[in-house]
């Protein structure tokens, strides 16, 4: 989803965000958006992984904003850094640089 040490979705990303978008405003509840990376180790000068997993997250947030789902519908936007690996058995493997949308019920309606 995304390239290494960059926090911009790339192409197909984009188009996957926009075309799940309609369907996501038709359900109920609210949307957290959670940023990951793989474990490529921190290097000076370059984004810390906290910071990039919680980028992608924000740049992602914005996407699916701009695609018509309801700001005040979001719950959280947060980063994991590489704390929660996709495929653990391969820490850099670019699956690991996703992002997790979840809707959970809004028990306040």
């Amino acid at each position: 989803m995304f390239a290494l040490g960059k926090s911009t979705p790339d192409a197909h990303a984009v188009q996957l965000i926009k075309a799940i978008v309609p369907y996501l405003e038709k359900l109920h509840g609210k949307l957290s958006i959670a940023g990951y990376t793989d474990a490529t180790p921190y290097r000076p000068g370059q984004m810390s992984n906290w910071s990039l997993s919680s980028a992608r997250a924000v740049a992602v947030r914005d996407l699916v904003v701009q695609n018509g789902f309801p700001d005040g519908r979001l719950k959280s936007v947060s980063g994991y850094a590489d704390r929660n690996l996709f495929d653990p058995t391969q820490p850099l493997n670019p699956r690991n640089r996703r992002i997790v949308l979840v809707l959970s019920p809004d028990i306040s309606q």
